[in-house]
């Protein structure tokens, strides 16, 4: 081979390794990482800080060139006179709790809204001025947050807006206000009421309620500062430029393959994008059939935003806000957003929606902003014509997102194929707004669904490994280590892996053999682990006990789950709220022996003391709430099963009620008294008793035998005591706190004739009369008198008491000294009550002498 040749070659070969180590050689090779993750907006950065913050590795894939998806900023303004906008979202709520707390964490400032001066209306060419723009919004928007019996519509399942709206709007101007509120309202998507069902509009401002003020706060530098901060965060560069064109599952894991034939593979994939996006990406094996049916019928909404910058507010100077509406050509709301900072200039935000902005999106930049400088002249004045700057969001434009706010849903998708919105897919979970159940549309919305899909996500990057047959037969296998699972939750914003390790041993080795599974903590809108939810979707159906103690809102899927317990005998809630649908469950445990229910605020507490009292194989009841509503709980003499209960309310002004007497707490179980174990009834927080009787056959069980009784601020009168059979085995008697006269004194100790042990707190006092009473009436039974917190020394009446024993009186204070005027010591006690044994309370040091107060 001549040397000319062997160069050649050599030259050749030179050229395909350079080749094969260029562009074509990276698409072919794989990335690997923990989670891929479609999507560079704000749900899909909150997914990937998430991930990253509990330890995982992930890549960010994005096929614009830039972050932030539906959040973008820009400069807008002339010379010395400039501000950030906002040509995607700007807003937060004062109930965006989620969005406050990051914003406050990346150290982003915010200002409240402009206010001041008069909102402009206009109709029909009539421009009036209001303190508020549209004064029923509140209201009106409010109506459709309750549930839908009690909603003031006439509506089917698939009813759009105008069908729905036509049977209620009683002008033409009722009609425009809704076609207003569909186009503008930014949880609902900014759609022609047409187009929309009236489920989805309902269920909107159920999620994204209008009357808390979702428009309070703008962001000192524009909101679209946001994402760029999150990104930065990040150990990986987000790989923008490069849209996912196939998501490849298998039983491993996913492969995300992109444009440029890249391809990531992970143990999960989250895809953060509009749904309707989600179904122009291919899928191998493809997409279930429901899932490509709601994708197909979840458009976005169509929204060209408008930022208009002038050198000064000139609005102000006529006494305006800058908040106008009006039913113009081209726009129909208008809102100041103004930074007050110095040297920022004066910006209007306004927006072409709808068929408007279909339209006009096909004309010329020059016409459409002519068109909407028209309209801002006619809504606020002529200055509105001499902007310094002007600059569009041209959504329904960008390809990759497709129009704005959010997405709508058209009739019937809610009901049909609503199931498949957020339900994963195999190893593929879905984020965005859209995928939040609080505030949907809103980039708090945004938030909460990528940290979502984030835990849900990472369920699959744990596992457990068996190291030998011979461990696994010795532990594993074995079921008694696994009767009892408890998981607690914590609060933090980098978990560690207690939980997701949990999860995992559950998941593949306990969930057999688990017999009493119990889950509490603090799962909250801010908590980062593992949810409930993914404990409680594992457990077996001979589940025995079930536990849930959350500081936060109870899942839905503890309900769920009772439907498949047909063995469960021991049941504890416990929550902010309970599941809408715990009463329909609770008639499925027919076995159930004891329930806790506890809660704060109540949807519906008849519904759920109701099925409560249903279960007649329950032999303890405890029922407690601290919200706004009444606790009506059921009778417990109509268990003929039933050995203990306890019911209360914290609320002071919201007591609980039964057989028509309004109480703070009663209870019915054992309770010790000295070391003994009696039957006891305790009652708290009465004013009105007007049978004691009547109250007690509601409250005690027939076959119950009532050995101690404890009343505590209870006004009772002898009247109340009459016919009052149920106290004559009474053995003890405490009283604290309590109202009564002289004759209730002596109808009370008639009732209690076995009387043995009398404990009186807060009782022995001047001005209520029944006090001494009580001490002057004969006891041939009483042997142990316990006293606490009275006034004055010692009554004279207890020389009477012949078979008194014990005299316990009761001390406080930081030198055990007693509330009275006792000075007494032990002995000249005992000297004056001769027979009787003077002692100390069980948890007082005192030896001989007591003393008191001057």
């Amino acid at each position: 081979m001549s040397l000319r040749h062997a160069a050649a070659r050599l030259s050749a070969l030179l050229l395909l390794l350079a080749l094969a180590s260029g562009p074509a050689a990276a698409a072919g090779r794989e990335e690997k990482v923990d989670v891929v993750i479609v999507g560079a907006g704000v749900s899909g950065l909150m997914a990937a800080r998430t991930l990253e913050g509990a330890g995982h590795k992930v890549v960010v894939l994005e096929a614009q060139d830039r972050v932030g998806g539906r959040l973008q900023r820009a400069k807008l303004g002339s010379g010395d006179r400039t501000a950030w906008v906002d040509l995607g979202g700007q807003w937060m709520g004062t109930n965006h709790s989620r969005l406050q707390a990051l914003v406050k964490e990346l150290g982003i400032k915010s200002f409240d809204v402009p206010t001041g001066g008069k909102d402009t209306f206009l109709y029909d060419g009539r421009r009036t001025l209001h303190n508020y723009a549209w004064p029923s919004v509140p209201y009106n928007a409010s109506q459709l947050e309750r549930p839908w019996p009690e909603v003031n519509f006439t509506m089917e399942e698939r009813d759009d807006v105008v069908e729905a709206s036509q049977r209620t709007a009683k002008t033409a101007m009722g009609a425009w206000w809704v076609q207003v509120m569909c186009e503008n309202w930014g949880g609902l998507g900014a759609f022609e009421p047409g187009a929309a069902s009236m489920l989805h509009l309902a269920w909107s401002q159920k999620v994204s309620p209008q009357r808390q003020t979702p428009e309070a706060y703008l962001f000192d530098g524009a909101a679209g500062q946001l994402p760029i901060k999150l990104a930065s965060q990040l150990s990986s560069r987000v790989r923008t430029g490069d849209p996912v064109d196939w998501i490849k599952q298998d039983d491993g894991g996913v492969t995300a393959v992109t444009a440029a034939g890249r391809r990531y593979r992970g143990k999960a994939a989250i895809l953060a994008m509009p749904p309707h996006q989600t179904g122009r990406v291919r899928y191998s094996p493809p997409m279930p059939g429901i899932r490509d049916q709601l994708t197909q019928r979840s458009p976005m909404g169509a929204i060209i935003k408008v930022l208009v910058a002038y050198s000064t507010p000139w609005w102000r100077a006529k006494q305006l806000s800058g908040l106008a509406i009006g039913n113009l050509k081209t726009i129909e709301l208008v809102a100041d957003s103004t930074n007050p900072s110095p040297g920022s200039a004066a910006v209007l935000a306004t927006f072409i929606t709808g068929p408007r902005a279909t339209r006009l999106g096909q004309a010329s930049p020059e016409s459409r902003k002519q068109a909407v400088l028209d309209d801002l002249a006619e809504l606020l004045g002529e200055e509105a014509r001499q902007p310094i700057d002007y600059r569009e969001g041209n959504w329904p434009d960008n390809p990759w997102i497709g129009g704005a706010y959010t997405t709508f849903y058209t009739p019937g998708t809610w009901t049909q194929f609503g199931e498949a919105l957020r339900r994963p897919v195999g190893r593929v979970f879905w984020a965005g707004t859209e995928m939040s159940t609080v505030w949907p549309g809103y980039i708090d919305g945004a938030i909460r669904a990528g940290e979502k899909a984030a835990q849900d996500a990472s369920e699959l990057l744990y596992s457990i490994t068996l190291v030998c047959k011979r461990f696994r037969r010795l532990f594993y296998e074995q079921p008694g280590p696994w009767r009892r699972f408890e998981v607690e939750l914590i609060r933090s914003p980098k978990p560690d892996a207690y939980p997701a390790a949990k999860l995992a041993v559950l998941r593949q080795v306990a969930a057999p053999h688990v017999q009493e599974f119990v889950v509490c903590g603090d799962y909250g809108e801010r908590s980062w682990d593992r949810p409930p939810a993914s404990f409680l979707r594992l457990l077996p159906s001979s589940l025995v006990a079930l536990e849930v103690r959350l500081d936060g809102a109870m899942p839905p899927a503890a309900a769920q789950l009772l439907h498949r317990l047909p063995d469960l005998r021991s049941l504890c809630l416990q929550g902010y709220t309970l599941p809408k649908d715990l009463p329909e469950a609770l008639q499925c445990l027919t076995q159930l022996e004891q329930l806790e229910i506890g809660v704060e605020e109540c949807f519906d507490p008849d519904r759920v003391m109701a099925a409560i009292a249903q279960l007649g194989s329950l032999t303890q009841l405890l029922v407690f709430t601290e919200g706004s509503a009444h606790l009506r709980p059921p009778a417990p003499a109509a268990f003929p099963r039933l050995e203990a209960f306890k019911f209360y309310s914290v609320c002071q002004w919201t007591p609980a009620k039964l057989a028509g007497v309004l109480f703070g707490s009663c209870f019915l179980g054992p309770a010790q008294f000295g070391g003994k174990p009696l039957t006891c009834f305790a009652l708290s927080g009465v004013e009105d008793c007007e049978s004691l009787a009547a109250f007690l056959d509601a409250a005690v069980p027939p076959s119950a035998n009532l050995q101690a009784l404890s009343l505590s601020s209870v006004e009772l009168s002898a009247a109340a005591l009459q016919g009052c059979t149920r106290l004559n085995a009474l053995q003890l008697l405490e009283l604290s706190a309590c109202n009564f006269d002289e004759a209730t004194a002596a109808a009370l100790l008639a009732s209690t004739p076995r009387l043995t042990s009398l404990h009186l707190a807060g009782t022995l006092r001047s001005e209520l009369p029944g006090s001494a009473a009580l001490l002057s009436q004969p006891l041939p039974e009483l042997h142990t008198l316990r006293l606490s917190e009275y006034r004055h020394s010692l009554p004279s009446q207890l020389a009477q008491l012949t078979n008194l024993r014990r005299l316990v009186s009761a001390s406080s204070g930081q030198r055990r000294k007693l509330i009275g005027g006792l000075r007494e010591s032990r002995k000249a006690l005992e000297e004056r009550l001769p027979g009787v044994r003077v002692e100390p309370p069980p948890d007082s040091d005192s030896d001989d002498e007591y003393s008191s107060e001057e």
